[in-house]
């Protein structure tokens, strides 16, 4: 308990503001936010989740707990030399009172945007999910099913046409293998060769601002498991005016114990703020979502489906108050419904 308050007042002078959402490098900063050698960020967020679960035709009681998503973090971040660049992410969970480390990268600047260099720990450029991965750029509670690890690795990036093509290039240890076991769960293991180098890439076209469409593409990795494991991906985002849209499809073949696995996940948000930056109340966003898993296409009876409606109330930017109802549905029948209530501070 000590060393969660020690947390949260170590964080709250440094409640510094992160809540856009970001450009195509995957960065949780916008690049005006990372001028200067040295610059601190803050977090804070705390959840209850209230859950009721159905399996064959029976229930149990409504059960309240704290969210186990509830976590402190500080980001670091700047810009040496005018074309270097570094940012690094550490949080605390406050469940199990264990620290962690998450992004961790430094960037070089080659050619005017159209070539960056990067290195270290970072997001698979896989989709869109990756954006929004931590508690003060994502909208909603929870990350979508369509979940991006982070690997070390080395990665190329930049733009061309006025940024309307934009590609972000990676290659490092179990990129498509560590992605497989986070929408699926872990491979049987089947031996061989552990973390070898494999390529992951996006491509995205970006016909006017604030509309992209994007591409991916993984391959020659393996899972953690022990199996090999491959994907591709198509993903949409809009951010016009008070609307945010966010879409995104993976496929995924895995092999398992000498046979191949294809699985399909699907993530859908909708944001759209119903009041925004007025001089009293800083924004309310009503949220949408949906994620569908299909993880075994060659069986049936096993699909998933997963709802979200949720509120968002920002009444000054550095507090935001999150509500969602999530009701999670198997094909079999099953199915769980959850109350989720978070509080964040940031600035």
């Amino acid at each position: 308990m000590v060393i969660r308050l020690l947390s949260v007042l170590l964080l709250l002078p440094a409640a510094l503001s992160a809540w856009q959402w970001g450009d195509y490098h995957h960065d949780y900063l916008l690049p005006e936010e990372r001028e200067g050698p040295f610059q601190f960020y803050g977090f804070a967020g705390f959840g209850w989740e209230w859950a009721e679960e159905e399996k064959d035709g029976g229930g149990v009681e409504w059960d309240g707990e704290t969210w186990r998503g509830s976590s402190a973090g500080v980001w670091l971040t700047g810009s040496l030399a005018g074309r270097l660049r570094y940012f690094a992410e550490g949080f605390f969970l406050l469940e199990n009172e264990k620290g962690e480390l998450g992004p961790a990268y430094a960037d070089g600047e080659i050619g005017n945007r159209a070539l960056s260099l990067r290195g270290g720990r970072f997001h698979l450029p896989v989709g869109l999910e990756g954006r929004s991965a931590p508690l003060p750029v994502n909208p909603f509670v929870i990350r979508s099913w369509v979940r991006v690890p982070t690997a070390t690795g080395i990665a190329c990036y930049g733009d061309f046409l006025d940024e309307s093509v934009n590609y972000y290039l990676a290659l490092g240890k179990s990129f498509a293998g560590d992605f497989a076991d986070s929408l699926l769960g872990p491979a049987a293991p089947a031996g061989g060769e552990e973390d070898p180098l494999t390529y992951a890439g996006r491509i995205a076209l970006s016909p006017r601002e604030g509309l992209e469409f994007g591409f991916s593409r993984s391959a020659d990795a393996e899972s953690g498991g022990g199996g090999s494991a491959d994907l591709v991906g198509a993903d949409l985002s809009l951010s016009d005016g008070p609307l945010l849209v966010r879409a995104e499809w993976v496929r995924l073949w895995r092999e398992e114990g000498g046979a191949e696995r294809r699985s399909d996940g699907v993530s859908g948000r909708i944001g759209y703020r119903i009041i925004e930056y007025s001089r009293r109340f800083d924004a309310a966003t009503i949220l949408l979502g949906i994620d569908y898993l299909d993880p075994s296409g060659d069986r049936s009876n096993d699909r998933l489906y997963n709802y979200i409606a949720g509120l968002s109330f920002a009444p000054r930017f550095w507090g935001v108050l999150k509500a969602e109802f999530q009701t999670t549905r198997e094909e079999s029948g099953g199915r769980l419904d959850r109350v989720l209530v978070e509080f964040l501070l940031r600035r």
